[in-house]
């Protein structure tokens, strides 16, 4: 398989002395393999390189900095990579040779002139190898590689010479295309820039505004975020990097790049796997990878897995089992690292009775694809060789959420152990709880991660009470928020389901239905029960989502390829329920949930916001609920999920306080969080409680839910 190949890159006049030694210098270029277009003088590098997108012939369109040397191989490499992409993940658009992932992770390798000193015991090589591509939320402009007929896209009206590799990113990601990074090294010979000049702040303002409901988005600059602290932040930074530690970067270039790239070595780096063994020396011919070579790496210095497919899991790394054992030796707890270490509890587990998000294998399914989990963590309680009670986590890289009101406080991302919801499993009298605990702060001493969570565990459960009793001050939950958890319990329920709610609910129901009847001539409601209907339901939910308040306060359904794979994997097991409703020759609502164990969990629910005065979410929740314990007679309950909210209350008939409880571990940075995270959580907490701020607080989240939906 082989790809026709362009190269563009911007340059003022001034920069042509630049250019010659260094992109010009690169051997595929000089030797008039790959064409090279120099695009001069153009006031945005994004308007430019989309005027060249719509006139261009090649099949791969390379935007590299003036700057950038390709080393001798890199473009073979290229082919190979690009080839064992398309076999992973055919829907691919944009590539790159540094990103970021979800977790705010930087991911890919390169030797950078401006970062050198920072890296002196690699030689100035910045990053890992890469076991296979890695998905990226966002990318460096140093090097983007886009596949022409994709119809991915730069933004004309995106300003001045930044942040253009985030944007088309999210702009693969809008036509439900991919990104990745790929194992590309390259000579960045750059200066470090030690401002934040106003350009780079247009360009952030502008992207904040386009992309509004998809903030937060990581960049290899910061977080782009409409928090407004974020820049004067980042500026503070910057200028304290460059007055006060001058040893961690570089204002000088290579004089020749070249001479760099072969002391480090790079083509070997860029050497393409080859199924035979004999043949060491480097391929200069690219070739599309069979099956075996697949998996092989050149001249890997470590691997940092990430899934190359939402429906494909990553590797996991190999950890050692680790023990804990209690005061008498009565009890013992492992912990458990990877799935071959966790599926001889699967009897157990089962055992427990597991609600939908701790079923083992849904567990084990978002531990391997979700972006932000770099593996399972287990900790399971022993007696003797018998598991009694066990805490089913995972480590995440996150940023833990300090919020005031709708407003969010930047904070840097920690590794956190997190103890998924329904992830507390057999019997917990104070003793296991407590053994428990301190297995989790072991966790947190050994450097393992850096705080723990139990991301909703009923309050008065012993294991909360150890949770905020054995850490240290410093460490522990200063800032428990209890959220009501409603449900529907339907033992011993008999007749239809509306019949067993008031005759004022019944009334409106009724109500709703009438009007709906008066107004619209085209109601329905279509059932999505089975993994062929997965499309429709995912297209329909996306129309209306993308309009809901929820979408512009970013949270609820939003189509992304994790969503996805999660509810195609329910479908496959036979537990997705979805519901639309249509009206006015468009769907205005959906409910999207899941039948595990004869418990309904709700997911998703939204209505399209100008219709509100129909009701439509409440008249579709009724006929569905109605529909769903009709045929489901062995139904236990309904389960509305964490959070409060009008409707549940209505519909519920039982409840439950949960909490989230953090430990932090005993280290500057977690410490720091938890301190930030206490005194702005309680200074909020303390406004939202004062009766004289209630009227305005109310008419101010009213305000806010508006603008929610008019940036949707």
């Amino acid at each position: 398989m082989a790809f026709s190949s362009h190269v563009y890159t911007c340059a003022r006049s001034t920069d042509v002395d630049v250019l010659d030694r260094d992109l010009r210098r690169s051997p595929a270029i000089a030797r008039g393999k790959i064409g090279l277009t120099v695009l001069w003088n153009r006031p945005s590098a994004s308007e430019a390189y989309a005027d060249e997108i719509e006139a261009a012939s090649a099949e791969t369109l390379i935007f590299a900095h003036c700057d950038v040397y390709f080393p001798e191989g890199w473009f073979e490499r290229l082919e190979w990579e690009m080839a064992r992409l398309t076999l992973l993940d055919p829907d691919w658009a944009v590539a790159a040779v540094i990103g970021v992932t979800t977790a705010s992770e930087f991911i890919g390798r390169a030797w950078d002139s401006s970062l050198a000193p920072l890296f002196a015991k690699t030689g100035g090589m910045f990053g890992n190898a890469l076991a296979a591509p890695a998905r990226i939320a966002s990318c460096d402009e140093m090097v983007i590689i886009i596949r022409n007929a994709t119809g991915v896209r730069f933004d004309r009206k995106l300003p001045g010479f930044h942040l253009y590799g985030t944007d088309i990113v999210l702009e693969a990601e809008r036509l439900g295309r991919t990104a990745y990074a790929l194992d590309m090294p390259l000579i960045h010979n750059a200066k470090a820039q030690l401002n934040l000049g106003p350009d780079y702040v247009e360009a952030y303002q502008y992207m904040v505004r386009k992309w509004q409901p998809r903030l937060p988005v990581p960049t290899t600059c910061g977080v782009l975020t409409a928090n407004p602290l974020v820049l004067p932040f980042r500026r503070l930074k910057i200028r304290y990097k460059a007055l006060c530690r001058p040893s961690t970067y570089s204002t000088e270039r290579l004089s020749d790049p070249a001479v760099k790239a072969e002391e480090l070595g790079m083509y070997r780096m860029l050497a393409t796997p080859v199924e035979s063994a004999e043949s060491a020396a480097p391929s200069t011919a690219a070739q599309a990878p069979s099956e075996a070579a697949m998996s092989a790496l050149p001249h890997s210095a470590g691997v940092l897995p990430e899934p190359p497919r939402p429906d494909a899991p990553k590797a996991v790394e190999a950890h050692a089992t680790t023990s804990l054992v209690g005061a008498g030796g009565r009890y013992r707890v492992r912990a458990l690292h990877s799935r071959a270490e966790i599926e001889p509890l699967r009897a157990f587990w089962n055992a427990c009775d597991p609600g939908r998000d701790c079923d083992l294998d849904f567990y084990l399914f978002v531990s391997e694809h979700i972006d932000s989990c770099l593996r399972p963590h287990v900790l399971v309680l022993l007696e003797g060789e018998t598991p009694r009670a066990l805490l089913a986590g995972r480590i995440d890289i996150v940023k833990t959420p300090v919020k005031a009101g709708y407003f969010t406080v930047p904070v840097p991302a920690l590794k956190i152990l997190r103890i998924v919801h329904g992830g507390i499993l057999g019997e917990l009298d104070g003793e296991r709880a407590s053994l428990l605990v301190s297995s989790i702060i072991a966790t947190l001493d050994d450097g393992t991660a850096d705080a723990a969570m139990l991301e909703s565990a009923e309050i008065d459960s012993p294991l909360v009470e150890c949770a905020r009793a054995a850490p240290s001050w410093l460490c522990s939950d200063r800032l428990l928020q209890p959220t009501v958890h409603r449900m529907r319990d339907m033992s011993g329920a008999a007749g239809s389901f509306q019949s067993q709610l008031s005759s004022h609910a019944r009334y409106q129901q009724r109500q709703r239905v009438a009007k709906f009847k008066r107004t619209f001539d085209d109601v329905r409601i279509e059932r999505f029960h089975s993994p062929d209907d997965l499309p429709e339901l995912l297209a329909a939910a996306e129309s209306i989502a993308n309009k809901s308040y929820q979408r512009g306060l970013g949270v609820g359904f939003s189509r992304t390829p994790f969503v996805e794979a999660r509810l195609e994997f329910e479908a496959q097991k036979g537990w997705i329920r979805g519901f639309v409703l249509y009206f006015d020759n468009s769907p205005r609502a959906f409910w999207i949930g899941s039948l595990h164990n004869n418990v309904f969990v709700s997911n998703y629910l939204a209505f399209d916001p100008s219709y509100s005065d129909y009701s439509p979410g409440m008249y579709l929740l009724l006929i569905a609920m109605d529909e769903i314990w009709a045929d489901e007679p062995a139904l236990q309950r309904f389960d509305f999920g964490i959070g409060d909210a009008f409707y549940k209350e209505r519909l519920s008939n039982r409840c439950v306080e949960e909490t989230p409880v953090y430990i932090f571990a005993p280290r500057l940075k977690p410490v720091a969080v938890n301190i930030l995270r206490s005194t702005v959580g309680g200074v909020s907490r303390s406004i939202q409680r004062s009766e004289k701020l209630a009227p305005y607080l109310k008419k101010m989240k009213r305000w806010l839910r508006r603008r929610a939906v008019e940036r949707a």
